[in-house]
């Protein structure tokens, strides 16, 4: 808990001196959040209201470009694109006035709204030649959507746009811009402008292609089918040859409409078998991408329709043609899964073959799981030994960090059967146990476990050697101190769109303190996503400070009051409610399980009528229950249930780990597989269960309540390991 004392203090502190560190003024601020917070509530009002709320957003975001640092001027800068454009002309001499003010900072979100200003106005040139000076300085990534549309409509409605040369120019550019942009508002914007202007220049096919485009990025599927028709009836194909990203947008759709698989198939089949006569055609465009997507996915819509072989053919061929080393691992992906479904004994061999054509090996991590169960289950520890020493024979260029995160099963198992018995080798067993503890990519299930076999104590990383000295949390970048901000607003609820833009720009103390902001603020799920995503960061070794903050204790007087309550050890509890919920208690899973523990409403019926039995209080009476039952989101009632029922599954089953796994895959399932597998002990019959998500509940859950143990409850690892497999 040291840290997260400090941190509390620290943020105080922070907020404290964030406006003189920036230069700027609360009120700029304030102006910001205030417009996105009323802006958050306009869905929710009448029409005459909202309309009213969005003029008040709208002026705020104004007062906000004013003496404001970067991140201010840049967000209230794409707050008002839109509204500059669709309202009058009043509004976007004001917006103009302050964008072009001195103390405005250079930035391409802000030119773009001041390019829209000047649209709005109909000073079209003055479009033209903003852009035009700021692309030849530019890299092609400072051009957004919304300064390249902009332009383009410029062109469109300047003087001289019916000179023949002219039109052909923003006809290819404006053909560019739609078929291969992001569909944001930028892009919608637009296609709206070119339709209500009157653009003649683009077909029937053309629009249907944009059809195709907007359906699919909404999953709708059957629309995007819909248009995909209508586009080749119109003579389209050549526009797909040309633009290959609607080969993507055609085969989703088509993968996800079964009334028109057959006629996909046919039609991707048909244009592959052609494509040497297209590209020989003058009046074509062949993208070379085009020879990789055809194929690619005419093998998942094969495969959608049960057509494994062809599938994997079809991969084959797209195989030959992927343009970077992921895209050839997508293909070989599908070929492994194809061979999996067709005869998980041949597929042994397909994995052998393709094994040292693998990219990134992290990328089959689930994979390597599927075939791991498969080998185990029919003790085929010879084949294990293989397949390990082909991925070992990666790590010669650097890659034994991503055999070990991809696959660390592998050795973990060869060395429990060299040890138990059931597999001779030449290699001792603790070898395998002392590769996967020295490779810090290993999973944290299997370091743990290999720490235990070691006799060595495992442990985590001390808060004054390794985290950061402590003043430097207070040197925070503009950007950093703007997503604080968020917290000093009541707006953290809106913040998540603004952490994925700026995280890339930000230092890890930077992402800690927003992650243990978000955790303040009850945004747990947000916290440990956040954490998940800079832990990835290449470098970075995992703080003490990073693991509290990654393995929460929210509703703690609750979660240690009901575990002492129904004797259940509080960090086997909280691993569960972690691994179950993230510790959302509105969430509920498609199967129907509700709240912090994940409870299915008919165990959740049986656990009540068994607490009220024992003198506890009745979860069925109206004071605990809604109209649909049992109040399960309720964060009280839900941990006591489920603690309760974490309890009668450790009393009924043989042992703590087949508890944890029934209560994932239920008792009676994993009954039936543990009579399967009599004699393996617990840690080596976890890997032969048949479920990938049970497997990995296993796995998650001893690794989480290791680590509350050790971080909380004054436990070594090997103490909960103990407690776990016994």
């Amino acid at each position: 808990m040291r840290f997260l004392i400090f941190k509390k203090i620290i943020f105080f502190v922070l907020l404290a001196i964030l406006t003189p560190s920036c230069g700027t003024t609360q009120s700029s601020y304030t102006a910001f959040f205030e417009g996105l917070l009323i802006e958050s509530l306009a869905n929710t009002m009448g029409e005459t209201e909202a309309v009213n709320q969005a003029e008040q957003s709208r002026q705020l975001f104004a007062q906000a470009l004013e003496k404001s640092p970067l991140p201010i001027q840049r967000e209230a800068a794409r707050k008002l694109i839109l509204p500059v454009l669709d309202n009058d002309e009043d509004f976007a001499r004001k917006v103009l006035g302050l964008a072009s003010n001195r103390n405005i900072r250079d930035d391409r979100h802000i030119l773009s709204l001041r390019l829209a200003c000047l649209y709005r106005l109909g000073r079209y040139a003055e479009v033209i030649r903003n852009f035009e000076s700021f692309e030849q300085t530019a890299s092609s990534a400072d051009i957004i959507p919304w300064n390249t549309a902009l332009y383009i409509l410029s062109l469109f409605k300047s003087e001289g746009s019916q000179d023949a040369g002219v039109m052909e120019k923003i006809y290819s550019k404006s053909l560019d811009f739609l078929l291969t942009s992001a569909l944001d508002a930028a892009w919608h914007w637009a296609l709206n402008e070119f339709t209500a202007n009157g653009a003649l220049f683009f077909s029937p096919a053309e629009f249907s292609a944009f059809s195709l485009r907007a359906e699919t990025a909404r999953s709708a599927f059957g629309r995007g089918t819909l248009y995909f028709g209508l586009s080749i009836a119109q003579g389209g194909l050549p526009l797909f040859l040309q633009y290959p990203q609607l080969f993507t947008d055609a085969g989703r759709s088509i993968q996800f409409t079964n009334a028109f698989i057959d006629e996909g198939i046919q039609l991707f089949s048909s244009w592959e078998e052609d494509l040497q006569d297209f590209e020989r055609n003058p009046d074509f465009i062949v993208n070379p991408e085009t020879r990789y997507l055809l194929p690619y996915f005419l093998g998942r819509i094969y495969r959608q329709a049960g057509q494994t072989g062809n599938s994997t053919q079809a991969f084959e061929r797209a195989l030959r043609y992927a343009p970077t080393p992921l895209q050839a691992d997508a293909c070989i992906w599908y070929i492994l899964m194809n061979a999996i479904r067709e005869n998980q004994q041949t597929a042994v061999s397909v994995l052998k073959t393709y094994i040292p054509r693998m990219y990134s090996l992290p990328y089959f991590r689930d994979i390597f799981d599927r075939f791991s169960q498969y080998l185990v289950s029919r003790r085929d520890f010879r084949t294990i030994e293989e397949i390990y020493s082909l991925l070992l024979s990666r790590s010669n260029t650097g890659n034994l960090a991503f055999v070990m995160s991809a696959a660390a099963q592998y050795p973990w198992i060869l060395g429990r059967a060299i040890e138990e018995g059931y597999f001779s080798s030449a290699e001792n067993y603790r070898n395998y146990f002392q590769a996967i503890y020295n490779e810090e990519s290993s999973p944290l299930y299997y370091r743990i476990l290999s720490a235990v076999k070691l006799d060595l104590v495992f442990s985590l990383p001390d808060n004054v050697s390794e985290a950061p000295n402590r003043m430097e949390t207070l040197d925070i970048s503009q950007e950093a101190a703007f997503l604080l901000e968020f917290f000093n607003h009541n707006a953290a609820h809106l913040i998540m769109p603004y952490i994925r833009e700026y995280q890339d720009l930000l230092e890890i103390h930077e992402l800690r303190l927003i992650a243990a902001a978000l955790a303040d603020a009850g945004l747990v799920n947000q916290s440990l996503n956040l954490i998940t995503a800079y832990s990835r960061i290449i470098g970075h070794s995992m703080t003490r400070e990073d693991y509290e903050l990654f393995f929460p204790r929210p509703f703690l007087d609750l979660m240690e009051s009901y575990t002492q309550l129904t004797d259940l050890a509080p960090e086997l509890f909280f691993a569960i409610v972690r691994t179950e919920s993230f510790f959302m208690p509105e969430v509920a899973s498609h199967a129907g399980a509700i709240g912090l523990s994940q409870l299915m409403p008919a165990t959740a019926l049986d656990m009540a009528s068994r607490i009220a039995r024992t003198t506890g209080p009745d979860y069925r009476s109206p004071e605990y229950s809604t109209g649909d039952g049992i109040d399960l989101r309720n964060p009280e009632t839900n941990i006591h249930i489920g603690s309760f029922y974490m309890n009668y599954l450790l009393q009924t089953m043989d042992s703590p780990m087949l508890a944890l796994l029934a209560y994932n895959g239920g008792m009676g399932r994993v009954r039936r597989w543990r009579s399967a597998e009599p004699n393996f002990p617990d840690d080596l019959f976890l890997e032969t269960i048949e479920f990938p998500e049970t497997r990995e509940y296993g796995r998650r859950i001893l690794q989480a309540a290791a680590i509350y143990g050790y971080l909380y409850y004054n436990m070594n690892t090997s103490d909960v390991v103990a407690d776990i497999y016994r």
